[in-house]
């Protein structure tokens, strides 16, 4: 990678085309771009620049590339600081390889991919100078200020582009009927936003904005040469201010003229600190979720009405999940745990080679485990082979027997990847050996071991901590 190219940074914009001298003309009188051939061998490429500042790049179509599946769209190029390592952790969170990996003297190592919903956009490992193409903290003119994913699942693609190439979520703006307008970043500086698809866009793509002086002779630039203006121009709202104002006008025409900043998180997780909460609480910062959390007191505000409509059962912990078609209810740990997984983190969850190592533990801590954690607890082990037979667990050395035999010779539940549900798991052994509820056996020591020394661990055991001394000195 570029000395200066981040990981996540957007590095390049690429039109593909049917008609690269049309291109040059309508792009050229729009936004001011100058273009140069490439002088690539064998292929029409046109470099495009602003100021002398190469910025986009356009592309001929030809019969054979039409023939392999190529269709005229604009790309945007990613920076990744290996590729074959990204193009695994793709696979692995769901995306596709559609082209490469290839390599470009002087540019990177490059390949052509979809995110699962379908998106595409290349990744690269670039070489050479650090890229313009993206005006990071200042709009420029010519240059794109804005890179805005229209997708069928935005949650799902924020989870994706998260673990692939670590963006963070940023503001949320409440578009009312089209949902949430969720903008992420890169480092130090806002990159972009995910939306839901609308019904009139047939497929899930990346949309690039670039900044004009004046968007009603832009405007009348792209109906003179032959474009269409398909949606606007409006104002943003004067509340947005996390838009730029140089592409206030572009960006606002999916807004409505009463939009407001609304600044929700994704989840509300609702516990108490002395309570398995702490085990979902573990669970969100592993995967870095967006959350608020709701503290509720035993015999007060666990029991009201509004509580109960969300847990019959009155107990801690719940999380609600705020998504665009409605909230989602989850309650239980190790349900919490993988729902976790699949919406926010999906490179916490088992690959297929894994799968059955992973349910096959998580439900047996959840089941057979502290079943026989909690009989025991209560005074109840059944000694008699008839009453083993008709309960959950036989025994409680059976069972944790068992246990200690399928942790034996892994570091992790999946072998030696961490995933969700060494979350729950875990919680399970750290809590029994630390209290007794289970031996202190060379097996589980060093798994609790492994697992109290993760960042997430910490971060989310420092945090129950304060609150239950804050609770504690009134």
């Amino acid at each position: 990678m570029s000395m200066q190219d981040r990981e996540g940074d957007f590095v390049w914009y690429e039109l593909m085309t049917d008609n690269a001298d049309a291109a040059q003309e309508f792009y050229g009188s729009l936004l001011g771009w100058d273009f140069t051939s490439s002088n690539a061998p064998g292929i029409d490429y046109r470099l495009g620049s602003m100021t002398d500042t190469e910025v986009v790049g356009v592309m001929q179509l030809t019969p054979e590339m039409h023939e392999g599946g190529a269709r005229p769209a604009w790309i945007g190029y990613i920076a990744v600081t290996a590729i074959d390592d990204a193009l695994t952790r793709l696979d692995e969170l769901g995306g596709r390889v559609l082209m490469g990996p290839d390599h470009m003297e002087g540019v990177g190592h490059m390949a052509m991919v979809t995110d699962p919903q379908g998106a595409p956009f290349y990744l690269i490992q670039t070489e050479g100078e650090a890229s313009q193409s993206f005006a990071k903290y200042e709009a420029r003119q010519g240059h794109c200020a804005w890179n805005e994913l229209v997708t069928d699942d935005p949650a799902a693609a924020g989870a994706f582009y998260s673990a692939l190439v670590g963006w963070e979520k940023g503001e949320c703006m409440d578009m009312g009927e089209m949902g949430p307008y969720q903008m992420y970043a890169a480092g130090d500086y806002t990159l972009g936003a995910m939306m839901k698809r609308p019904d009139a866009m047939p497929v899930s793509l990346w949309c690039y904005y670039f900044p004009v002086p004046d968007i009603d002779a832009a405007q009348a630039s792209v109906e003179r040469h032959g474009g269409q203006v398909v949606n606007g121009p409006m104002e943003v709202p004067a509340a947005n201010s996390s838009c730029r104002a140089s592409i206030r006008k572009a960006r606002c025409s999916r807004l409505s003229a009463n939009a407001e900043i609304e600044t929700m998180a994704d989840y509300t997780f609702y516990t108490n600190p002395m309570s398995r909460g702490q085990i979902v609480r573990w669970a969100l910062h592993e995967a870095q979720a967006d959350y608020e959390q709701v503290l509720l007191t035993y015999g007060g505000t666990i029991a009201e009405p509004a509580y109960l409509a969300i847990n019959p059962m009155g107990k801690v912990p719940a999380l609600v999940h705020h998504r665009a078609g409605g909230d989602r209810i989850i309650t239980e740990c190790a349900a919490i745990c993988h729902y976790l997984a699949e919406t926010a983190a999906p490179a916490l969850l088992a690959h297929d080679a894994e799968k059955s190592e992973y349910f096959r533990l998580l439900f047996f801590a959840a089941g057979p485990l502290e079943q026989a954690i909690t009989a025991r607890n209560m005074g109840w082990d059944p000694a008699e082979p008839e009453k083993q037979a008709t309960t959950g667990f036989g025994s409680y050395e059976r069972t944790v027997d068992a246990f200690e035999t399928l942790l034996q010779g892994r570091d992790f539940v999946c072998g030696e990847r961490f995933t969700m549900a060494d979350v729950y798991v875990g919680s399970q052994v750290i809590w029994g050996v630390q209290f007794g509820t289970l031996p202190k056996r060379d097996a589980f020591e060093a798994y609790a071991s492994r697992l109290t020394e993760r960042t997430a661990y910490i971060e989310a055991k420092a945090i129950d901590a304060k609150l239950i001394e804050e609770n504690a000195n009134g």
